[in-house]
């Protein structure tokens, strides 16, 4: 019985050792591939800020070109 528990414990242990030293690893490179991508996802300067906004008004505005050009449906 004591036995089965020690060994039980060692195997905890161990696993526990081979996280700890595992988990660092792992973080970093979590912190890395979230950096790249809040990087990848910010505008860099103000000439992209204002690129990004002049997209969306042309966008916005063919979109309404287009329902304008478009013929009501007449309520009965």
């Amino acid at each position: 019985m004591i036995e089965f528990v020690l060994l039980f414990a060692l195997g905890f242990l161990a696993a526990a050792l081979v996280a700890l030293i595992i988990a660092p690893i792992i973080q970093r490179r979590v912190v890395t591939l979230t950096e790249r991508r809040m990087r990848a996802s910010v505008p860099l300067s103000a000439a992209e800020i204002r690129a990004e906004k002049d997209m969306a008004r042309a966008a916005y505005a063919a979109e309404n070109a287009r329902d304008l050009g478009r013929p009501q449906a007449q309520p009965r």
